[in-house]
């Protein structure tokens, strides 16, 4: 999920901060290198930078058969209830019994309202698509969050990604997993609060106290 974060009173509405996790954080990306004159600032929680290795190729095959199949097929292959928890399974890695049900259910109601061809679009995209290059186009502030338990956008794998943009801050969160906005929401926001307060005066028409909603 991709998001514009902004203050609760008093700023221009067309002068935002972007924040994004996962996906969202890649679209994030794309957007800042094309259009960073329109941002005060980016944030990018679990940025997926690279789609190498066992996993990713993995996925690539799994979608890639959801891609081949009929339409009804391709929803219950990609979409159903099963589908959704063993995939979440392999990311999730918080032991809040609690937390944990409610990012499936999260998860199983966006999956079942979703379009079955954009998924698949979206996440075959990372195959096609230099983030490097567009991360060295970034321009404006920009925090970097990664977990040391995440196995789609591994530390290293982040960490090469921060080096290529100019003015960046990398945070490494010990023990969280590529879910960490959802599994770790109090310490997400508290990172995304502190950023926001640190934009540079001259570069941001940010005032008053910032929206951050994780959910």
């Amino acid at each position: 999920m991709a998001r514009r974060i902004g203050p609760s009173y008093g700023a221009d509405p067309n002068r935002v901060v972007l924040a994004g996790h996962s996906l969202g954080a890649s679209i994030s990306l794309v957007y800042a290198a094309r259009y960073g004159a329109a941002l005060d600032g980016l944030c990018l929680f679990n940025p997926v930078s690279e789609a190498t290795g066992f996993t990713a190729w993995l996925g690539k095959l799994y979608y890639r058969i959801g891609s081949w199949l009929p339409a009804p097929a391709a929803r219950f292959w990609l979409c159903s209830k099963p589908a959704v928890y063993l995939a979440d399974a392999f990311v999730i890695v918080t032991k809040d019994k609690a937390r944990r049900r409610w990012i499936l259910d999260m998860d199983y109601e966006n999956y079942r309202n979703a379009s079955v061809r954009a998924m698949t679009e979206a996440f075959l995209s990372y195959f096609d698509t230099s983030f490097a290059s567009l991360a060295a186009e970034v321009d404006v502030p920009t925090l970097v969050v990664a977990g040391t338990r995440d196995g789609i956008a591994p530390v290293d794998a982040v960490t090469a990604l921060r080096q290529r943009i100019a003015d960046s801050e990398l945070v490494v969160e010990p023990g969280a997993g590529h879910l960490f906005p959802a599994e770790d929401p109090g310490r997400a926001s508290e990172l995304l609060t502190d950023f926001l307060r640190r934009v540079p005066p001259g570069n941001s028409t940010l005032s008053g106290t910032p929206n951050v909603d994780f959910g």
